[in-house]
């Protein structure tokens, strides 16, 4: 498991034999040292706050609270299947935010009534809930695996750099655990600095600082590595 960045795990419950997830965990971690899990498809274990995330392909598959699992609903959206709207886009709709849909060039015809647009959302919940429901690790994470293919095979598809920086981040974090076989033992992922609210960047959009990977060099004394990921491109003449 990755770095404990916050939380009470008295209060948490979770990683003991008796936890009702420890199930989860375990199979997830499992996949890391499998050589049959190919890369892209092993599961990520992060602390975060007073719950454990599980990253699968850049998205997180698995929220495990002391009381519950969770899955964003929002993995199941496809523009496919509503006409070619960004799920953003829908959350302006619903909101009948008309800044921001005048910012995206969208005009009162193009949009979806409030109603409809809850509609939607009921069958992504629904369908969310389904999945929540199977009983084992092994059904829910091959299951919720297809869902989460397809949301990461869409942004890849629209050329998400974003997307493109978290899958490769992603690889870096599941490679690189072993201190005989790296040179970065790397401890977490999107590490939160605070959520003093008095920390933050000058942008409203990105309200608290974070790093990209937090990493340990075992041939350097174990000095610290912050590292910020940025995925480019090589010219060549």
């Amino acid at each position: 498991m990755a770095y404990v960045k916050r939380g009470n795990l008295e209060k948490l419950n979770i990683g003991s034999n008796d936890s009702r997830w420890d199930k989860y965990i375990k199979f997830a971690n499992a996949t890391i040292d499998n050589p049959s899990v190919p890369i892209d498809e092993k599961l990520d274990v992060h602390l975060r706050g007073n719950s454990v995330h599980i990253y699968y392909k850049g998205g997180r598959i698995l929220e495990i609270k002391r009381n519950a699992l969770n899955l964003d609903y929002n993995y199941f959206y496809s523009k496919k299947e509503h006409q070619n709207i960004p799920r953003t886009w829908m959350r302006y709709m619903f909101d009948n935010d008309q800044e921001e849909l005048r910012k995206r060039n969208i005009s009162p015809e193009k949009c979806l009534s409030p109603s409809e647009v809850k509609r939607v959302w009921e069958e992504l919940q629904e369908k969310r809930d389904m999945l929540l429901a199977m009983k084992t690790p092994e059904e829910y994470f091959k299951e919720a695996a297809k869902i989460m293919d397809e949301w990461s095979r869409a942004l890849l598809d629209d050329s998400d750099i974003k997307h493109e920086e978290r899958l490769l981040q992603q690889r870096i974090s599941v490679c690189n655990r072993h201190m005989e076989e790296t040179d970065f033992i790397v401890l977490d992922i999107e590490f939160a600095v605070t959520n003093d609210k008095s920390v933050s960047y000058h942008s409203e959009k990105y309200l608290h600082p974070r790093f990209d990977i937090i990493a340990l060099q075992p041939r350097k004394n174990f000095r610290l590595a912050v590292i910020e990921l940025k995925k480019g491109m090589v010219l060549r003449d």
